[in-house]
This record gives C-alpha cells, structure tokens and sequence, in this order.
C-alpha cells in the first residue's frame, strides 16, 4: 500500500467513526459507504449482516446501495452458485477480488447472468464472522464495467476497511439507545425471539461468566422469558440481565451480579430509603408497613449486604450503583 493510500485509508477510518457518534442509525449505512466510495470507488455495493446457521448464513438485513430490490429476489435463485460468496467464506477476513468474466466455463451461467444484469462485473467481496456470537458481516463492492478492474491495492483498501464498517455500525445502533448509563455495560439488540442482531465488545465473556458454553446467536434460554416484558430482570449466580425494548428489537444489558441484587423487591425499596437517612417510622409510613417490619428488613439487609450501620449501607448503596 503506498504513502497517499495509508492517508486516504486513515481519512477514510476517521470520517467513520466520526459518523458513528453523529449519525443518525436509519442513515449510517449509506454514509459509511459513501465515505468507502470516496476511498475506493464503485459502482453499487451489498452490506448484509445475519447469523450463522447450519446451512450458511442466514441474513437480518441487507442495505443496497445503489442496487434495486429486485436484485435480492434474483441473487435468491443463484447464491448457491455465487463465486464470490464461495472466495469470501473459504478466507473470512480476507477481501477476495473476483472478476466474473474472468472465471471460465466452471462457473454456473446464472451466476454470470446476474453478475452482469446488475453491474457486477468485477467484485470485492469480504466476509467477517464473530464464532462466539455466530453472527456474521458481509460487504461487497461491485463495478460494472469490465474494462475497469478492481486493483491489488483496491483490495488491500477493502479489507482494511470492512471490519471498521462493521464496529461503527455496532456502535452507531448501541449509541442511539444508550439511557446514559448502561454503555459501562455489555449489551446486545435481538429480535423478539431472542436472536442477536449486534452486541458490545465483551458480550460473550459476560454471558459465560453464568453460562460457560454458551455460544450464539440466540440468548441463553434462561433469558428469553424476559424479553417479552421491558424493564424485566434475570438474576443469575453471576450476572444480571435487564431487558429493554427499541422498536421491533429489544436491548438487553448484562452486568455483574452485586450484593444488592440478592435483596427482594421490598428489601432494595427498604435500603434505598433508608440508605438516604429514612428513619424507620418515615419508611413505614411511606411503605404501609409497621416500623418492626422496617426494623426486620433493616437486619436481613445488613446481613446479606454484610454491613452493620447506616453509614456503610449508603456505601454500598453509592458502590452498586456505580457498577
């Protein structure tokens, strides 16, 4: 890669993450891939991302840039055949440079028909997978003139490039639906059915601190029941999880388990107030309960939070809330 392209590349990688943080999430595709163009220029372009599934990848959404919606239902009838497809997968990570004319008679005639109808004659193709959550990113940037090859260095652009697409597109979903105070968390967006769609960096980590095996793209089965109701918790041994809705997805944030999370419902109200200086008569009043349940609940929490005055109760209080 030359000098001017090590620049080009490193304006390119900034104008993305700086789209990332300002973008709104309906636009970000067609931004970062108009900031692609600038660095390498083409003609059309494919930005899929899904899961793994046993039979290949199964994608969640496609953005097309520039290609008709027809193109999808027509590349349905030959992917099986798809040339690139099959260069990207066999080197995940790699961009593969792929010129359909330039294939010879091996490759199936569907395959160079669609190439052709829909300005594919020349082809980057790059595939990313993350095993642990099983989801995958593809991109693939088309032209159409065959006279105009994609170069070496071309494809050196591409596949440096991709694998920021595919971190600033995560981090663009997870800022429009960061409440201010769960980006310190893991989180992830899945459907209703409790698929991953996108997930922070140590999402997989947090999730085997409770579930040692667990592999993606669907949540542990424990977690599913709470993605029907926002604001609904899973406590685990390890973790908590606390489900949260945006739009046809849901937003899951996962954090370590604290001691506070061990007290029932009536207990954590208890010690909140009385943590802020509630004396036990204020609480009863409040809670429609007798100042001796107060005073029962205040022993079970010192107990189980292992503190023994109100003092080291608000600060505990103060260090959970900062987890």
């Amino acid at each position: 890669m030359t000098p001017g392209a090590h620049d080009r590349l490193s304006a390119a990688l900034l104008a993305l993450h700086q789209r990332a943080r300002t973008a709104a999430v309906a636009s970000f595709q067609a931004e970062a891939l108009a900031v692609v163009d600038e660095l390498i220029g083409f003609d059309s372009a494919l930005w899929g991302c899904g899961r793994l599934g046993a039979g290949g990848p199964i994608p969640h959404s496609v953005h097309l840039d520039r290609q008709p919606p027809e193109m999808m239902a027509s590349y349905e009838e030959i992917k099986a055949h798809d040339p690139s497809v099959r260069a990207s997968a066999t080197h995940l990570g790699r961009t593969s440079n792929v010129a359909i004319d330039h294939l010879g008679e091996g490759v199936h005639p569907g395959a160079v028909a669609h190439a052709r109808r829909y300005g594919m004659r020349h082809t980057l193709a790059t595939l990313l997978a993350d095993p642990d959550l099983r989801l995958f990113s593809a991109v693939s940037l088309y032209r159409a003139d065959p006279a105009r090859p994609f170069s070496e260095a071309d494809r050196q652009l591409a596949q440096a490039v991709v694998p920021h697409l595919e971190e600033t597109w995560t981090w663009c979903r997870l800022r429009a639906v960061d409440d201010g105070g769960s980006a310190r968390h893991a989180r992830m967006l899945c459907d209703p059915c409790g698929v991953i769609h996108a997930a922070s960096a140590g999402l997989a980590s947090e999730l085997r601190r409770e579930w040692p095996a667990w592999r993606g793209p669907d949540v542990p089965a424990p977690i599913v029941p709470i993605l029907a109701t926002p604001g609904a918790r899973f406590v685990g041994a390890a973790v908590v999880v606390t489900g949260g809705a945006v739009g046809a997805l849901r937003l899951l944030t996962v954090r370590g388990i604290t001691a506070l999370d061990r007290l029932t419902a009536r207990e954590a109200e208890v010690a909140r107030r009385f943590g802020q200086g509630a004396s036990h008569v204020a609480i009863a009043t409040a809670l429609g309960i007798a100042p001796a349940t107060v005073r029962n609940h205040v022993q079970a929490i010192y107990r189980k939070l292992g503190v023994g005055d109100k003092a080291a109760l608000a600060n505990a209080l103060r260090d959970d809330a900062s987890a």
